[in-house]
């Protein structure tokens, strides 16, 4: 399993376009887009399915930063991972990642810097943040990008992993390296998105399920800030 310490910037940007360690030694796309949404309105069959899409784009434009627990499962032909621990991302771009099990990570960017630091490794990758928001769907959460404009969507009989009523499918009108599809499962009567799933050309996936979802909270800016530890090794990404 690759490392932060022996990989490229290009080679840990991928799926979600967060560091590989993040995506599956303990974080990940997230970016991305994890990229994404946070709620929706009732959705029906057939023409329906814009005017939900129209809703979750009105929302996630207005909202101004969340906090929620998460869980993040990647599965492959030779792998299934258990991750989870708490997100906060705040507008204009900013996302922290807290992996507390089974391993601590940490995942952060301020907007212009990305900071990865695993304790154990004694080691922080400092990048700079530059990702498309089609490229990264976690990037809808943050209210950038189009699901209507970059997306074709339609329903999915994907199943249902977070207690949701309808899986939304968007397949991106110009054909990414890092994805091919994006899942989005639905509360129809609540209109939350519970869980954000990315789907690799190679059926490879990253399902992040939310919970405890908390719109609007406030979030301080230290919480984007990096501090690194004393005896620790700092590792540019094209190092």
């Amino acid at each position: 399993m690759a490392t932060l310490a022996t990989t490229g910037h290009k080679e840990i940007t991928r799926s979600l376009h967060l560091p590989e360690g993040l995506r599956r030694d303990g974080l990940a796309f997230f970016v991305l887009f994890f990229t994404v949404v946070l709620s929706a309105c009732t959705a029906q069959a057939g023409s329906n399915i814009a005017s939900l899409a129209d809703a979750i784009q009105s929302h996630y434009d207005t909202m101004r930063s969340f906090k929620a627990d998460f869980v993040q499962i990647y599965r492959s032909a030779f792998s299934n991972e258990r991750e989870s621990g708490v997100v906060y991302m705040k507008k204009p771009g900013k996302m922290r990642w807290e992996y507390t099990a089974p391993t601590q990570k940490l995942f952060i960017t301020d907007g212009q810097k990305t900071y990865f630091y695993v304790p154990h490794d004694k080691q922080v990758t400092v990048g700079t943040w530059q990702v498309d928001s089609t490229a990264t769907p976690l990037l809808f959460l943050l209210g950038q990008g189009n699901l209507r404009k970059d997306f074709d969507i339609g329903s999915s009989a994907d199943a249902k992993l977070a207690g949701g009523d309808i899986v939304l499918l968007l397949t991106p009108k110009t054909e990414q390296a890092g994805f091919k599809e994006v899942l989005l499962e639905v509360r129809e009567k609540s209109a939350d998105v519970l869980r954000l799933s990315v789907i690799e050309h190679n059926g490879n996936r990253n399902d992040y399920v939310l919970r405890s979802f908390q719109q609007n909270t406030p979030v301080a800016e230290d919480k984007f800030q990096f501090k690194v530890p004393n005896g620790v090794e700092i590792i540019t990404e094209d190092q």
